[in-house]
């Protein structure tokens, strides 16, 4: 069963959240949140936009998961571009099969301000066959959770000048299927699900919640202007923002999505009946 963490976030009755996600052949860690991201891109159609929800940083890998084979004694420079945050710097960490791993020492960031290279050349090592790529987030002074960073175009050469394949280096490629593009609790019984693609039927049974409680739903509708939109009623117990995380299952997608529900305050005095998140 795919595993999405979704974060909520009550506005008076409304709240919005996220899908998270991994790209092809990385392999995430507990203390970060991955998602896909068409915006903040250094090249082609997507970069990897990571939060760092901790300053445990042995809980904060990201690694690709398709050994390179290498040659020991061959020289070799492993890079990637990233766009740091204010508190929060990058690192390259090569797991060799056959030899110790290698921490580089080296860093982007914190705080690049835009797309920076992390750049990190040796020679690889005795008994090594085989390298999988990591790259790691270090915490710095006045980091506070969660912090967003942006990876992109890994890149692995050996001999140095001789590029050899990273898969999906370049961030390219993501779950298939119908992800969960945002959702929306409308009212502490009723939730808005948005998926990327149309939607063609539905069932309520197919969605449960559970947390504090196992909460299920009684009707669920296809949006009549938008057919990526699911209504669904009649939630039952009532959602409540009490921060302990919740699980919404999606059976007929065989999806989980993970959630936190977070009480937070209207202040826009222009539209104090209907709470906006802007």
């Amino acid at each position: 069963m795919k595993k999405l963490v979704l974060v909520f976030s009550f506005l008076l009755l409304t709240s919005l959240f996220y899908a998270q996600a991994l790209p092809d052949n990385w392999i995430g860690d507990s203390g970060i949140d991955t998602y896909q991201e068409g915006t903040t891109i250094h090249g082609g159609t997507y970069s990897c936009r990571v939060d760092v929800n901790t300053g445990t940083q042995s809980n904060c890998d990201l690694e690709n998961d398709t050994i390179i084979n290498v040659t020991a004694g061959n020289t070799y420079t492993f890079s990637f571009w990233a766009y740091t945050s204010t508190h929060v710097r990058v690192t390259g960490v090569l797991d060799w099969a056959g030899a110790s791993s290698t921490y580089s020492n080296q860093y982007v960031g914190p705080d690049t301000g835009g797309w920076a290279q992390f750049s990190y050349s040796s020679t690889v090592p005795t008994g090594a066959t085989g390298v999988y790529l990591r790259m790691r987030f270090y915490d710095t002074s006045g980091f506070s959770a969660p912090e967003t960073q942006y990876v992109d175009d890994v890149t692995f050469e050996s001999p140095t000048g001789t590029p050899l394949t990273v898969t999906n280096g370049g961030m390219e490629n993501w779950p298939a299927g119908n992800p969960i593009e945002r959702a929306y609790t409308r009212s502490s019984t009723r939730m808005d699900v948005v998926y990327q693609g149309s939607v063609t039927s539905v069932d309520p049974a197919d969605y449960t919640l559970t947390g504090t409680a196992t909460i299920t739903f009684t009707t669920a509708a296809i949006d009549g202007t938008d057919d990526r939109i699911v209504h669904l009623y009649g939630g039952s117990p009532a959602m409540s923002a009490d921060l302990t995380m919740d699980n919404i299952d999606d059976t007929a997608e065989n999806l989980d999505f993970y959630a936190g529900i977070m009480p937070i305050s209207n202040s826009n005095t222009n539209n104090p009946t209907r709470a906006t998140m802007l």
